[in-house]
């Protein structure tokens, strides 16, 4: 017997100091890449069904294709225009607003025409001063985030007289300077960090392209080892490494064996 309990003390010493490690449980690492995900897209925890169907969408696609399934949701939209009536209308929308520019979203338009629309509105000229220099000033803070310069005032104040206000907030939406802040504005918000410039142009210039939406730069980001294992850290505690089991039940029987001994 004692022989016995030496060999299992000396197994469980040999799974300690093995130098091939098991890894961590990914039923636990998935786990807390959901509850990040929905933390950052939908501001809110996962639900026990949120995660029981997140982990069985992970079993057999992506982690882009699930961030994308999160921002390409109703429950995604609504949030988006809630965040664009706060911040160029300085209200909540009504619930046929809400409802209305939800469905703009749920349609395929962009995130932009959706904001050009609103931009283009009388509310939003009407907090500009109601003259054309407050609504390209306006337009300028709220989507630029600085003030046009005397020429730039003076441009599309001109192209105001030959295009609508939609057209004009739609130009400056669809600019490479806004594409490239909002990609850095993502990298800030999705990877705690600011892009480095291959990133920030390779982003940007997709966007300004057409060849990706916002949603998918996001989906793009949250997909990326990076983010998955700031999710780690952020996340609940692991479950065990499978060794750390072996290791405990060797050394749980090594004891009794001892104890039985020395009894």
């Amino acid at each position: 017997m004692r022989d016995r309990a030496a060999f299992l003390i000396g197994a469980a010493i040999a799974v300690l100091s093995a130098t091939s490690s098991v890894r961590a449980d990914s039923i636990a690492e998935n786990t807390n890449f959901i509850d990040k995900a929905y933390a950052d897209l939908l501001q809110r925890s996962a639900g026990a069904a949120d995660v029981a169907s997140g982990l069985t969408s992970l079993g057999g696609e992506t982690r882009f294709q699930f961030a994308l399934s999160l921002d390409t949701s109703t429950e995604y939209y609504r949030l988006l225009v809630n965040s664009y009536f706060q911040d160029l209308l300085g209200r909540s929308p009504n619930l046929t607003e809400l409802a209305s520019f939800t469905g703009l979203l749920v349609s395929n338009n962009t995130d932009e025409s959706v904001q050009a629309l609103l931009a283009a509105s009388a509310e939003f000229y009407f907090h500009g001063g109601n003259t054309d220099a407050g609504f390209i000033t306006a337009l300028f803070h709220d989507f630029l985030k600085r003030n046009p310069t005397a020429a730039e005032l003076a441009f599309w104040e001109t192209q105001l007289g030959t295009m609508t206000r939609d057209q004009v907030a739609s130009l400056i939406l669809g600019s490479l300077v806004y594409d490239t802040d909002l990609v850095e504005s993502y990298y800030l918000q999705f990877l705690r960090r600011p892009a480095n410039s291959t990133e920030l142009n390779s982003f940007a210039a997709d966007l300004n392209g057409g060849t990706m939406t916002d949603e998918q730069v996001i989906a793009s980001l949250i997909g990326t080892d990076e983010y998955f294992k700031l999710a780690q850290a952020s996340g609940q505690a692991q479950t065990p490494e499978p060794r750390a089991f072996v290791l405990l039940a060797l050394g749980i029987a090594a004891l009794i064996l001892l104890r039985k001994q020395l009894g």
